[in-house]
């Protein structure tokens, strides 16, 4: 995997975790799975010879967009004096770039 690939998956795994400390697990167990299986994804794809630069560049993306959708929805609830869970949103259809 290229060096720029593997630190925007590294920073990506990072954002989950922080997010799964927070609490993701109890709160937005299908939002933090989705996003957990995007990044498995984004890795295969990365180290892919049969995965274009865009496919590879979309793949991030859409991993980016869960972790980063995690990170803020625990920051909310965080924020709130109860800290509790927000109701799950309905996870992020995937359908840019999939074949």
């Amino acid at each position: 995997m290229a060096v720029g690939f593997a630190s925007r998956a590294a920073s990506i795994g990072t954002r989950i975790a922080q997010a799964e400390k927070q609490g993701a697990a109890d709160c937005t167990p299908r939002q933090l799975a989705a996003a957990k299986s995007e990044l498995v994804r984004v890795r295969q794809e990365a180290t892919s010879a049969r995965t274009s630069l865009n496919e590879t560049e979309a793949a991030f993306l859409r991993a980016e967009s869960l972790a980063d959708g995690l990170v803020v929805n625990r920051q909310l609830a965080a924020s709130r004096e109860s800290g509790a869970c927000r109701s799950e949103p309905p996870p992020t259809p995937v359908t840019a770039g999939r074949q």
